[in-house]
């Protein structure tokens, strides 16, 4: 399990000495665009995730947009437990509908993703990201999803918020996710009554806040910059 990670120095949107705490079960990750929700992510796979080669048969290549040449360790400090094994997916930058370059490990989705609409490539990467996660469940102790609900639909939104309830519920899986659609913010599922997540961590604000809370905020703040324009 991941416990924390803190900055060492300033990078990118984010000061040295910010430091954000993760809980067993679900955490789900929000902000506005550019509040480093990617960067976190895509920092804790740098450090945690078993190194791939950056090669034209393995599509894990394009979730990485920090130098390659960049060391994690002088950037950040996590806190996790020894035994902590993840596995982690961009669903924008791994998007099934990049034709930039054929990928052999997944060729299937390209072609796929060239026929139907976006929310339909990425429930289908979705798909196949939680049937590796099933083949490897005993050994794999958090999941990392950067925008699993990218152009999803309300529907396929409640099922994404079914799949994190089970991932953390049957599997015991540690799940982080960022996430834009209030469906997931809210964590609340009409069919699943006892099954809600009503607290986020925050980029903006750097805290968990609770759901509704930070809903409102985001409301609040709209409100706002129209007044000063």
């Amino acid at each position: 399990m991941i416990k924390s990670i803190s900055f060492k120095k300033d990078f990118r949107c984010f000061k040295a000495g910010d430091i954000f705490t993760f809980k067993p079960g679900t955490n789900v990750l929000v902000g506005d665009q550019g509040s480093g929700k990617s960067t976190l992510i895509e920092l804790l796979r740098i450090a945690l995730e078993p190194k791939t080669n950056f090669n034209g048969s393995d599509s894990t290549w394009r979730a990485k947009t920090i130098d390659v040449n960049v060391d994690p360790s002088d950037l950040i400090s996590i806190d996790y437990d020894d035994n902590t094994a993840i596995m982690g997916i961009d669903f924008e930058r791994e998007s099934a509908r990049d034709m930039s370059q054929l990928l052999y490990d997944n060729m299937d989705l390209q072609m796929y993703g060239m026929k139907v609409s976006h929310g339909q490539s990425n429930t289908a990467v979705l798909n196949k990201f939680l049937g590796k996660f099933v083949k490897r469940k005993d050994e794999i102790k958090t999941v990392l999803m950067d925008e699993p609900d990218s152009a999803l639909s309300p529907r396929s939104c409640y099922n994404l918020l079914v799949i994190i309830f089970q991932l953390t519920k049957k599997f015991g899986a540690q799940t982080i996710v960022s996430v834009h659609n209030p469906i997931i913010i809210n964590g609340i599922h009409p069919l699943i009554k006892d099954e809600t997540c009503d607290e986020v961590l925050s980029l903006e604000s750097k805290c968990w806040v609770t759901s509704k809370g930070f809903m409102i905020d985001q409301l609040f703040e709209r409100e706002e910059k129209k007044e000063k324009k």
